[in-house]
Formats: structure tokens, C-alpha cells, sequence
């Protein structure tokens, strides 16, 4: 007697997927969904809120479930891209406003 995981059978030539990896990739789902991102030691969502449960170990984000996410960095005010960039050399460094 085997286990099967519910749903549909896989595809002929494919394995079945085990639930660990489902799982993980369930939760690099969800970060990419709710924008989180890391600041320093911490997980924060798009609006820069703390995300509970997860945790920040050696720059290595783990969801509430210990499962591995691989997150980009928070973004600060002066880089959120070259039109901000472009706006403070003008007005600070060619004295253009």
C-alpha cells in the first residue's frame, strides 16, 4: 500500500511532487505575492510592515514553517529607481529644480 498525495495523477514521465517541496515553493509563492522583502534582520511586507513568524538568520529568510525563501532586499527612498535618482542630481548636483 503506498501514500498518494490528493489531486490529479501525474503526467506519464513526470514524478509526483513531494509535499516538502510543494510547501517551500508555496511559501516563495506567498512572498512574492505580498512583496515581502528583507530589511536587516527582519521580513517586512511592500508597506515596510513586519511580517510575524518569519525569521532572518545569516541574510537567509525562513517562512513561519522553517521552509528556506529566497527574498530580495528592502528598497530605501533614494533607490526606488532613476526617476527619483535623476530628480536629486538635478536639483542638488546641476542646481536645476
Amino acid at each position: 500500500m503506498t501514500a498518494t498525495l490528493p489531486g490529479p495523477a501525474p503526467l506519464r514521465g513526470q514524478h509526483p511532487v513531494s509535499p516538502t517541496v510543494l510547501a517551500a515553493a508555496q511559501a516563495q509563492a506567498l512572498a512574492e505575492r505580498e512583496g515581502y522583502s528583507l530589511a536587516g534582520d527582519r521580513v517586512v511586507d511592500r508597506q515596510g510592515r513586519l511580517v510575524l513568524g518569519w525569521l532572518v538568520q545569516n541574510g537567509v529568510a525562513y517562512d513561519e514553517h522553517g521552509y528556506l525563501v529566497a527574498l530580495p532586499a528592502a528598497v530605501g527612498p533614494m533607490r526606488k529607481g532613476p526617476c527619483r535618482l535623476w530628480a536629486w542630481l538635478k536639483h542638488y548636483w546641476l542646481g536645476i529644480s
